[in-house]
C-alpha cells in the first residue's frame, strides 16, 4: 500500500478539478484560433547559424603569455613564418617571459635537458605533467614543484600572477636546448619567432633583441597581425 506525505495530500484536493477537465479535440482548438507552432524552421535556423560559427571560428592552441590579438598591427607582409619547428618567446608588459614550441616533443626535450643543466631530476609524474605543459613562464628552479600541483591549481597560480617568473637567461637556455632537441629529433633546424605585446615599451623590446645577439641569434621572426579593417 502507498503512503502520501502531507503535503501530497493536501495538494491533492486542489488538484482534483483540473484532473477531472476534459480535454480538448484538436478541432477545438483550430476552431478557437490557437494554431500549435511549428519548430521546424527555427531548428533548421539555428542549425545554419552553429554550423556557420563552427566553420568560421579559429580555435587557436594557448602558446604563450601573449595572445596573438595583443601583438602589434603591420599591414605590410612581406614574409610568411616557417610551417616547421618554431621556438615561441613571449614577452608581456610587465616583462614577464614565456617559451613554447610548436612541436611537443622538441618543447619537454629542451625544457627537460635546460631542467638537468641546473641538477634538477623530473618524477614519472612530474615528467608526465610536463609533455601537457602549454608552454613554460616559471623559473626552472620552481618547476618540480609547480608540476605537482593539479592543473586547475597551476592555471590558478597563473591567473593571479603568483609565479615565479622565468629569467632572462632561462630563456636563452630553453632557446639553445631546443635547437639541440630538434637537431636530435627531427634532424631539421628550429626558428625563433618572437612575440610581443603591443604595450611593452621600445627599451625593453631592444633589450630583448640585444639578449638574443648575445647568443648569436640574429635571425628571428616578429610575429604582427592586421589592422581591424583589412
Amino acid at each position: 500500500m502507498y503512503h502520501c506525505s502531507p503535503f501530497i495530500r493536501c495538494l491533492i484536493p486542489s488538484l482534483n478539478p483540473l484532473l477531472m477537465l476534459p480535454a480538448l479535440p484538436r478541432s477545438s482548438v483550430r476552431s478557437r484560433g490557437i494554431a500549435p507552432t511549428d519548430m521546424g524552421p527555427f531548428a533548421g535556423l539555428l542549425f545554419l547559424l552553429l554550423s556557420f560559427y563552427l566553420l568560421t571560428s579559429r580555435f587557436e592552441k594557448e602558446v604563450g603569455i601573449v595572445r596573438r590579438e595583443q601583438v602589434p598591427y603591420n599591414s605590410n607582409a612581406c614574409s610568411k613564418y616557417p610551417e616547421e619547428n618554431e621556438a615561441l618567446i613571449c614577452l608581456s608588459p610587465n616583462q614577464c617571459l614565456s617559451f613554447s614550441v610548436t612541436s611537443p616533443a622538441i618543447q619537454t626535450a629542451a625544457i627537460k635537458l635546460v631542467a638537468e643543466q641546473h641538477k634538477i631530476r623530473l618524477t614519472a609524474g612530474q615528467l608526465a605533467a610536463l609533455e601537457t605543459l602549454p608552454f613554460l613562464r616559471t623559473d626552472i628552479e620552481k618547476l618540480p614543484g609547480f608540476l605537482s600541483l593539479p592543473t586547475y591549481q597551476r592555471n590558478k597560480l597563473a591567473e593571479l600572477e603568483k609565479l615565479a617568473p622565468l629569467n632572462e637567461s632561462q630563456v636563452l637556455e630553453c632557446i639553445i636546448a631546443a635547437k639541440a632537441s630538434a637537431q636530435s629529433l627531427t634532424h631539421r633546424p628550429i626558428y625563433t619567432s618572437l612575440r610581443i605585446d603591443s604595450e611593452v615599451r621600445m627599451s625593453d623590446v631592444q633589450r630583448l633583441f640585444d639578449l638574443l645577439q648575445t647568443q648569436g641569434i640574429n635571425r628571428f621572426n616578429l610575429q604582427t597581425q592586421f589592422p581591424p579593417n583589412e
